[in-house]
């Protein structure tokens, strides 16, 4: 083969790999992206998306709960001195799925300051916003039992109704 047959051969051959690579790096981003399933609530222009961080846990892994609005209006949510407060955990458990209460229920856990009633007030979360949570796998002082879990968020439309709707998130196990 002559030089000129030679690097045309070889960009070729590059320029075809680079394609080759290109299509396995997204469908390899595409299936390790797939572990993060999304619960949604959709109605006419609604979209709220709560989701973990991965699908599989072990013992004592901090969990990353991500809640994203991405409607075109505020939605408002319970929030406390522990960020959790606004999520309640269910496990599935005898084919249904059980609620087993708010992870950390902080106002019971951390008694609030002399002269306040109470430290829970509505939050708003804007349009485009997102709030990250982090979790211990704790309930209260206790950790959970391995199994099949889910969180749910609930909230509003109107700051003074920030828990007459939920949406639930992706099942995951810890085990």
């Amino acid at each position: 083969m002559s030089n000129p047959s030679k690097i045309k051969f070889l960009l070729t051959c590059s320029i075809i790999l680079m394609i080759l690579f290109g299509y396995f790096n997204v469908r390899s981003a595409q299936i390790d992206n797939s572990h993060r399933e999304t619960a949604k609530l959709k109605t006419s222009k609604l979209e709220l998306v709560i989701t973990t961080n991965q699908r599989e846990y072990k013992r004592d892994e901090i969990i990353i709960i991500q809640i994203m609005n991405l409607m075109g209006n505020s939605v408002w949510y319970m929030k406390d001195i522990c960020p959790i407060s606004c999520c309640n955990l269910y496990r599935y458990d005898n084919d249904k799925w059980e609620n087993i209460g708010n992870p950390m229920p902080c106002t019971q856990l951390v008694p609030p300051p002399s002269g306040i009633v109470s430290n829970v007030k509505p939050a708003e979360l804007k349009p485009k916003e997102s709030i990250s949570i982090q979790w211990n796998m704790k309930m209260g002082r206790k950790s959970v039992e391995n199994g099949k879990y889910r969180f749910s968020f609930y909230y509003g439309l109107a700051e003074d109704s920030y828990t007459e709707k939920t949406i639930c998130s992706n099942e995951f196990l810890i085990k």
